[in-house]
């Protein structure tokens, strides 16, 4: 499967207006999305996804839970994919969350 979202070189995240990502996380230990925010929008259910919107740096914020004190994971585009991966992260109880920079074409 090709990856939908395309890194910038300034970090944004670019994406064709319309498509459907599914965000997931990949870890050595037990984690998942809790909660899911993009451009105003919210989904707390599982599969956790978005529609990209046209323009501009709209806000993608991906809140995770873990099982663990702290740990090292991945975000990735598509849970099933690993190649498909935005961005890595490091959970703490103080740092639950990552954003990213989304811009629809």
């Amino acid at each position: 499967m090709a990856c939908i979202l395309k890194r910038r070189d300034d970090g944004v995240f670019v994406g064709k207006t319309g498509r459907t990502v599914e965000i997931g996380i990949r870890s050595t230990q037990p984690a998942q999305v809790v909660r899911l925010m993009y451009a105003g929008t919210e989904d707390g259910a599982a599969p956790f996804t978005f529609t990209i919107k046209k323009g501009p740096q709209k806000l993608l914020v991906v809140a995770i839970g873990v099982n663990a004190n702290v740990q090292h994971m991945r975000i990735v585009e598509d849970p099933s994919d690993a190649d498909c991966h935005l961005r890595n992260f490091f959970w703490s109880p103080t740092h639950f969350h990552t954003t990213l920079d989304i811009e629809g074409k």
